[in-house]
C-alpha cells in the first residue's frame, strides 16, 4: 500500500483542490506464489493497562511454498487497485477507494512464511520506518483429543508455551494446512482459533474460502534489516512514549517562529503477543 492508503485506514481522509487530479503512485507487485486458501481472521487484543479493546480482521493467503498473513482491509483494497491501470489512478480515486474501510483497523505487519525453509519473514513498521527480520518458529505443541466447531469445521485442542504466554489452539484435520494466524503453525491442520491463557490474545477464523487473489508483495525500498528482539524493544518504546520517537523528525509539529512543539508523554495501546 501507499502511505496515503495506510493512513486512511484508521480514519477517513478529505483531498481538495488539484491535488485530487494528480496521479498516486504505487508500487508494483511482485508474485510469490499460486493462492490455494484464504481464511480470513478476527484478532482481537486487549490493552490492560489502558483497558482498551482492539478488533483487526486479517487474511491468510497459503501457497504451496508460501503463505502470506496480512491486514485484510489492505488487501481489500489492493485487489481493487491492482486491477486497474495503476499509472493513472489519481490521488482523488485512490482515496476514495480507501475511505470505503474507513474505521476498519488494520495491522501493519506482513509475515511471509517460507514452508520449504521453515523460517519467515517479518515485515512491520515503527512509526515511519519500515523493517523486516528473520525468525525460526518451533513451537514444542501438547496434543488433545478434546474437540469443539470453529468455522463449521471439527477442531481438535493442542496447547503450548511460546515465548512469554500459554497458548490454547484448535486445528482442523480436514483442512491438511501446516499454517494458522500470525506466526502459529505446526500442526496437523489448519489453526482456526487461538487464544492465550489471559484471554487478552485471541485469533478467531471467520471465513475459509477459494483464492480469489494470488499471494504478492509489492515492490518497494528495502526496509531496515533488524532482530526480532531489537524490533520488538523499539516498537514497546514508541508505544510507551511516541513523542521521543517524534522529536526532531520532520513531521514534529512547529511553532510559527520554527521552534519544535513539545509532544506530551503518553502511552499508545499495546499488548504485544510476544512476552519474550
Amino acid at each position: 500500500m501507499t502511505s496515503l492508503v495506510n493512513i486512511v485506514i484508521y480514519g477517513q481522509i478529505t483531498v481538495k483542490g488539484a491535488a485530487v487530479n494528480r496521479y498516486a503512485k504505487f508500487s508494483p507487485l511482485e508474485p510469490l506464489d499460486q493462492a490455494t486458501l484464504e481464511c480470513i481472521y478476527e484478532y482481537t487484543v486487549k490493552d490492560p493497562r489502558l483497558q482498551k479493546v482492539e478488533i483487526y480482521y486479517d487474511i491468510l493467503q497459503v501457497g504451496k511454498r508460501v503463505s502470506k498473513y496480512a491486514a485484510y482491509p489492505d488487501y481489500r483494497i489492493d485487489s481493487v487497485i491492482y486491477r486497474m491501470d495503476i499509472t493513472k489512478i489519481t490521488i482523488g480515486q485512490a482515496t476514495a477507494i480507501s475511505n470505503q474501510y474507513e474505521g476498519w483497523k488494520a495491522s501493519k505487519y506482513t509475515i511471509v512464511k517460507d514452508h520449504r525453509t521453515k523460517t519467515l519473514s517479518y515485515y512491520d513498521r515503527v512509526f515511519t520506518d519500515r523493517y523486516v527480520y528473520p525468525d525460526t518458529i518451533d513451537i514444542g505443541w501438547k496434543l488433545s483429543g478434546e474437540t469443539k466447531t470453529v468455522c463449521g469445521y471439527t477442531c481438535r485442542k493442542a496447547t503450548a508455551t511460546f515465548r512469554g504466554r500459554t497458548w490454547t489452539a484448535w486445528y482442523a484435520t480436514d483442512i491438511p494446512v501446516n499454517d494458522g494466524p500470525w506466526k502459529y503453525g505446526g500442526l496437523p491442520g489448519l489453526i482456526l482459533q487461538i487464544e492465550d491463557a489471559t484471554g487478552d490474545q485471541h485469533f478467531t477464523a471467520i471465513s475459509i474460502r477459494t483464492p480469489t487473489e494470488n499471494i504478492s508483495m509489492q515492490k518497494r525500498s528495502e526496509p531496515f534489516k533488524t532482530t526480532r528482539k531489537r524490533f520488538n524493544k523499539q516498537l514497546n518504546d514508541y508505544r510507551s512514549d511516541p513523542g521521543k520517537i517524534m522529536s526532531g523528525s520532520p513531521l514534529a509539529g512547529k511553532t510559527v517562529d520554527g521552534k519544535e512543539i513539545p509532544v506530551p508523554k503518553r502511552q499508545l495501546f499495546h499488548n504485544p503477543i510476544e512476552l519474550e
